[in-house]
């Protein structure tokens, strides 16, 4: 038989594509579709294609279209062939990559609840939180399913917090597949007393990247800037961590990023020639303060004016060389935020959203037991995942997320709340443990 075809697309976990036999043109002709996972369709290509009869191709009613169960293509690296049907005829095109749209875009993540420095300046307000509380190991186990959801590096470790303090960090890593691995990074200070060890087991631990937080080159500055933190420590770990790296076949991307204030920002560059020459990296980012109002008052006196921001920004550009750097501007309202102490009257401190204490309902989507199909929002999803297992998505029920990964019950977030024994319920949580 005179066969013809052609596999077209093979994106967003669809694969379409069309073929006829040219000897009999009104027959229409079964494909299999076979991933290299070991799935595999049989159906029949008789859809139509008005580019086909556009093209004098037929009558244009050759095509066929199918979706990969959401499980499985997201089993690795995939590829794609079609052939017809009891034939060895394989569609052109064969052989091309099951390209996935990640349907989340970030899992903002923290396995501890605090932070080993008090910088003046990080927009969240320790004031209420008391303690260490850091992820079970259990919680983090429950997470692992979630990792072939995101792109890689977009399942953090620590967002609000400091990840080093946890003293399993290296034990949840290590626990996670080699494959998935590359879903990983984690933002840190690197003002932990860190063993050769872990140093050595980060340097080799195949996750995407760490990023790096250096604001001054200079030890009093640094430790007012990093309070809590000392320069030295700061980079004995650095020296340490870049030795390391550089006998690793799996070492992470390394990421730094330097706040900019009136009282470093003659150091930015001199902060990014040192980094540099320590341990290279794939970019450095350079930031404006955030609003906060707890952090009004020290911001008014350091906040850095914009002409000198732009000042800075040309210097460096001109004398970084081949350094990757990007720079966050601040946002239009940031000075006047600052300058009028917005909202700081009616500012009360309040447990760390997913620090301290607090009440989970305020943080909590919809009840997931409540089965109603809401539209799943065409932006990218961003989840925040709490130490205790607290899963929580601002415009999407959990319910809604559930059917979109295809497993029709809560099951998934009770086992992973389950795992962290809260003391008290509330809300949702109460209707799912009853």
């Amino acid at each position: 038989m005179n066969f013809e075809g052609y596999v077209d697309h093979t994106e967003n976990g669809e694969i379409f594509g069309w073929v006829r036999n040219r000897d009999e043109p009104q027959q229409r002709v079964a494909v299999t579709i076979r991933l290299s996972n070991g799935w595999s369709k049989t159906l029949l290509a008789d859809q139509p294609r008005e580019d086909l009869r556009a093209s004098s191709i037929g009558d244009g009613r050759y095509g066929f279209k199918t979706s990969v169960p959401f499980k499985i293509a997201h089993e690795g690296h995939i590829t794609v062939s079609v052939s017809v049907k009891r034939s060895d005829y394989i569609l052109e095109n064969s052989g091309r990559q099951l390209l996935i749209e990640h349907p989340i875009q970030l899992i903002a993540g923290d396995i501890s609840n605090n932070c080993n420095l008090r910088c003046p300046f990080c927009i969240t307000d320790y004031s209420l939180t008391k303690g260490l509380r850091n992820m079970p190991a259990e919680v983090f186990e429950k997470a692992i399913p979630l990792l072939p959801l995101v792109p890689d590096g977009m399942f953090w470790l620590s967002c609000m917090h400091e990840a080093t303090v946890h003293p399993q960090i290296i034990d949840f890593i290590q626990s996670v597949p080699s494959h998935l691995r590359k879903k990983l990074s984690f933002t840190t200070n690197l003002c932990k007393n860190l063993t050769d060890d872990t140093l050595r087991a980060l340097a080799n631990s195949n996750i995407h990247s760490i990023r790096i937080s250096i604001d001054s080159i200079d030890p009093e500055r640094f430790a007012e800037l990093r309070k809590g933190g000392r320069l030295e420590k700061f980079l004995a770990n650095l020296t340490r961590l870049s030795h390391f790296m550089k006998s690793s076949q799996t070492a992470p991307k390394i990421r730094y990023i330097t706040m900019a204030f009136a009282s470093n920002v003659h150091e930015i560059l001199p902060v990014i020639m040192k980094c540099k020459e320590i341990l290279p990296a794939y970019a450095h980012e350079v930031r404006f303060i955030f609003y906060q109002p707890h952090i009004a008052k020290w911001g008014q006196k350091n906040i850095l004016p914009l002409d000198q921001w732009n000042e800075m920004k040309q210097e460096v550009e001109s004398h970084a060389g081949s350094e990757h750097v990007e720079f966050y501007d601040p946002f239009p309202d940031t000075h006047s935020s600052f300058e009028k102490a917005i909202g700081i009257d009616t500012y009360k401190p309040s447990p760390a959203v997913f620090g301290g204490t607090c009440n989970p309902k305020q943080y909590t989507p919809a009840d997931p037991l409540v089965n109603n199909r809401t539209k799943i929002p065409n932006e990218p999803l961003t989840f925040r995942l709490r130490w205790d297992g607290l899963l929580s998505h601002e415009k999407m029920p959990e319910s809604d997320f559930l059917e979109y990964i295809q497993n029709l019950t809560p099951k998934y977030f009770v086992d992973m709340r389950i795992a962290s024994q809260p003391e008290e319920l509330d809300g949702w949580q109460k209707g799912i443990y009853e």
